[in-house]
């Protein structure tokens, strides 16, 4: 979603779509988390979150397509942003009433769309940046680089530490001040941990489960496009093939499933199809 921002600034903030369409739409996209929550694994996978807006466009009562549903729901998600934005400014700062929102949202998607609030975060602007008072003092220099760089060998001050020893070799040198000698630096260097093992064991899953998902996303891109081409259209019984005939059995099975229900169940379907395909695939291997 965030890679969209730029290209859709040129659209009107408003959703096209009425109230019901938007409902519609936004109950199947909270269905679907990879297409707004950061912490799933397929978040990134950008060909995996194409094919589940195509099948939502596909499946609304105003059928779209995956582009134009996608542009819907982020005109929908800027509306929140800024409803929740208005919320927390507000609040007064100080005083008995501090904290508490004077601006209550009448907007009537707003409880629809509140999944998202743990996902957005309003940006820094003039008015609710944090101003520092005018008689506020520096805060007292840290210790030593040396000391620090001995009692901070734990992972989670890594990064920190490494930024401080760049910045005070920068200084060294800019300065050429006589107090970061060669051995000091020396000690800086060696102080610094190996990598952490965890991190490369995560990469490597992380690895491994990217191109799982890509191998099974061509089959999976497929079997779609064949059960929405059904669902679009019923072609005549002296063109059916036999697979053409189980595939409009399916279709006709999904017609009585709630609509917003619809698309989970085209996507068991699929994983359910890709079983058997792998084990298939097994098989003939052992033969």
């Amino acid at each position: 979603m965030e890679n969209c921002e730029e290209s859709y600034t040129q659209f009107e903030d408003e959703s096209s779509l009425n109230l019901l369409a938007c409902r519609e739409l936004i109950g199947l996209v909270k269905s679907n988390e990879l297409l707004w929550k950061k912490r799933c694994i397929s978040f990134k996978d950008q060909q995996m979150k194409n094919l589940c807006w195509t099948s939502i466009g596909s499946v609304l009562t105003s059928v779209l397509s995956g582009t134009d549903a996608e542009k819907e729901f982020y005109k929908l998600r800027q509306k929140f942003g800024r409803e929740v934005r208005k919320e927390k400014e507000s609040a007064p700062r100080s005083g008995a009433a501090a904290g508490q929102q004077t601006y209550k949202s009448e907007w009537p998607l707003y409880k629809n769309l509140e999944f998202l609030k743990d996902v957005i975060k309003p940006r820094r602007t003039i008015s609710n940046f944090p101003k520092k008072s005018p008689n506020q003092r520096p805060s007292p220099s840290p210790s030593p680089p040396a000391t620090i760089m001995e009692n901070s060998s734990s992972p989670s001050n890594l990064l920190w530490n490494s930024d401080l020893e760049g910045s005070l070799l920068s200084e060294s040198d800019g300065d050429n001040c006589p107090s970061m000698s060669s051995p000091s630096r020396a000690l800086l260097k060696r102080t610094v941990p190996a990598p952490d093992s965890f991190y490369t064991k995560k990469k490597k899953v992380q690895d491994s489960m990217a191109i799982v998902i890509e191998k099974h996303s061509a089959n999976l891109n497929m079997l779609t496009d064949k059960i929405t081409k059904c669902l679009k259209s019923s072609p005549s019984p002296t063109e059916n093939q036999p697979e053409d005939s189980l595939i409009l059995s399916v279709s006709a099975a999904l017609t009585r499933v709630p609509e917003e229900k619809r698309l989970s169940c085209i996507i068991e379907i699929l994983q359910i199809v890709q079983k058997y395909t792998d084990s298939h695939g097994k098989i003939e291997l052992k033969k």
